[in-house]
């Protein structure tokens, strides 16, 4: 009688784990279908949507919430880090961790706030842009002070040096 049991504990355990995978290599069938360059690929796993199953990343709960479709989140920046999900996936790096992105990606600036202080320095000043993880900046060739860059490399926040007055050349060297 205890060797049915546990036959039968072993052909019911055998049917739930085959089901689960079978579950989850059909969504993983869905991403190879809609991107097919990710076939041999590190995306090519069940990280592509989650850190450990059954934990979604980023961009796992992203897609579950678009009631799993790939292209209504293609758009999105799920993990933060400045880059759309479909420019991750293309660049075969995965949307769901901000660690984990393209590389090579140029700095741009977009705005900087605000645009004039004093020359004794110590304006705060706040940079806007794009891959901007890691950098420097420099106000006329001196080194800003108190850089800090936000988690997804959009928004730099530093503190002006003192420099002469006039225009002054602002870069952020990455």
């Amino acid at each position: 009688m205890r060797i049915l049991r546990i036959l039968t504990l072993c052909a019911v355990m055998s049917v739930l784990i085959a089901g689960a995978a079978s579950a989850s290599s059909g969504y993983l069938t869905d991403a190879r279908t809609q991107y097919p360059a990710i076939v041999g690929t590190k995306l090519n796993a069940c990280t592509l949507c989650h850190t450990t199953a059954p934990t979604r990343n980023a961009y796992g709960a992203a897609w579950r919430t678009a009631n799993y479709s790939f292209t209504a989140i293609e758009s999105q920046d799920s993990d933060g880090d400045g880059f759309s999900n479909i420019a991750e996936i293309q660049a075969l790096t995965f949307p769901g961790n901000a660690a984990d992105k393209p590389a090579g990606a140029a700095p741009t600036l977009s705005s900087i706030t605000p645009n004039s202080g004093s020359t004794a320095g110590g304006t705060a000043v706040t940079i806007a842009g794009t891959n901007l993880a890691g950098a420097s900046v420099s106000f006329g060739g001196s080194a800003a002070t108190g850089v800090s860059v936000n988690a997804g490399g959009t928004q730099i926040t530093a503190t002006s040096p003192a420099h002469a007055a006039g225009a002054v050349s602002v870069t952020a060297t990455t």
